[in-house]
């Protein structure tokens, strides 16, 4: 491939975080987080931060950012996510790797508490 100054750079391969924090950050499922690109974006900063979908396949990284999208901004987004941490320790979700799964999803409370909190 080439530009009007030669050939194209070739960009860093995405990372499955970089895809899971970016696909929150395109397709918010909430209505809070698709209305306010400022708290969206902070939240963005603040899951990258965490390292929370590190260990985590894409397809388990993918619904574990759309269930972080679903719950952003609800009054029980927090609890909702450690309620889904104990639905995949309890063995009723199927996915590649189900305790990295509950690691993330009971880090993505913590980090919706933060981000709730404005910190």
């Amino acid at each position: 491939m080439t530009g009007q100054n030669g050939p194209c750079p070739r960009s860093k391969p995405m990372t499955v975080q970089d895809r899971a924090v970016l696909r929150i950050e395109r397709l918010p499922a909430s209505i809070e987080l698709a209305n306010d690109d400022i708290a969206r974006r902070r939240l963005c900063e603040l899951l990258k931060d965490s390292g929370l979908f590190n260990e985590l396949s894409w397809p388990d990284a993918r619904d574990v950012g759309d269930a972080i999208s679903m719950d952003a901004g609800r009054a029980d987004g927090p609890e909702s996510m450690r309620h889904r941490a104990r639905t995949v320790a309890g063995g009723r979700w199927t996915w590649d790797d189900p305790a990295p799964v509950e690691r993330a999803l009971t880090l993505a409370a913590d980090v919706l508490d933060a981000w709730a909190a404005g910190s």
